[in-house]
């Protein structure tokens, strides 16, 4: 072809752009313009919904700052309650140890009035052996009957102060009554044990022996009953099979003339010697 056939390239008319560069650059400034003006428009919307909030927010902001001082100065004020109320405790048992019952006695009762778990379930406790010990056996009764009914109590507590409610209560209140209050614990309760061998005796206190003697023998038969109550309880139902009431009470689930520990009321009796039996005559 020679250079006469050639047809010019075609002139660019003013104005016009090349293909593939401006066409990109006018894109790029259309995008940066329009995300000025979002952002304007979203800082004109921050400032209009702050002049109409702002002083809602800086409210909520304060109360929540003051809720958590106040909920951390709570716990703190909690924690140094807490170990005045042990401290005091302590101060109880030092005192009834050295003899100082009365002050003892008062120690203990400043601790259950306070409420603190678990000191005030222990103080009445406490204090009830305390009294049972010097011949009280009506304020230890009342204490046991406290602790009993208190709902704020671990039920472990709770169940520990009806039985031994109960127990010291077997001569002087109806042993109907008194059978019906530990009945529950006969089921499902961690003295579950003991709770059957004084509802044999309170049987045989109103005459039934031989439900008596069915409930001891139940004692004797169950591989979870503790050794050393095991052997009472075979004792104790050959007497009710006799139509005989022993004189003498079981044992406690824990040591009443002492503060118990855990242990004490997690395996009650589990370490208890055998009481021999005094068989009384037969009503």
């Amino acid at each position: 072809m020679s250079d006469k056939d050639a047809k010019p390239a075609p002139e660019q008319k003013k104005g016009e752009i090349a293909l593939g560069k401006a066409p990109i650059q006018k894109d790029v400034e259309l995008d940066g313009l329009m995300s000025e003006i979002e952002s304007d428009l979203r800082e004109d919307e921050l400032k209009r919904i702050w002049r109409q909030h702002g002083s809602t927010f800086v409210v909520v902001a304060v109360l929540f700052l003051i809720a958590v001082a106040g909920h951390e100065g709570w716990k703190a004020y909690n924690g140094r309650q807490h170990a005045n109320i042990a401290m005091t405790y302590d101060e109880g048992i030092n005192a009834a140890g050295e003899g100082k019952v009365d002050e003892a006695k008062a120690k203990f009762a400043e601790v259950a009035k306070s409420g603190d778990q678990p000191y005030a379930s222990l103080a009445r406790l406490t204090d009830a052996g305390l009294r049972l010990q010097n011949n009280d056996a009506k304020g230890a009764i009342d204490l046991y009957a406290a602790l009993a009914a208190d709902e704020k109590a671990d039920l472990l507590f709770r169940d520990v102060a009806v039985v031994l409610k109960a127990l010291h209560s077997v001569d002087s209140e109806d042993p109907k009554k008194l059978e019906a209050d530990i009945a529950p614990l006969t089921k499902d309760s961690t003295f579950k044990h003991s709770a059957i061998e004084l509802t044999a005796l309170l049987a045989a206190k109103q005459g039934d022996t031989a439900r008596a003697a069915t409930l001891a023998q139940s004692l004797v038969d169950d591989a979870a009953t503790p050794q050393s109550m095991r052997g009472r309880a075979q004792e104790y139902a050959a007497l009710y099979k006799a139509g005989v009431v022993p004189a003498n009470l079981p044992p406690p689930p824990i040591d009443a003339g002492k503060a118990p520990s855990v242990t004490d009321l997690v395996a009650p009796a589990a370490e208890t010697e055998p009481t021999p039996a005094r068989p009384a005559a037969k009503p």
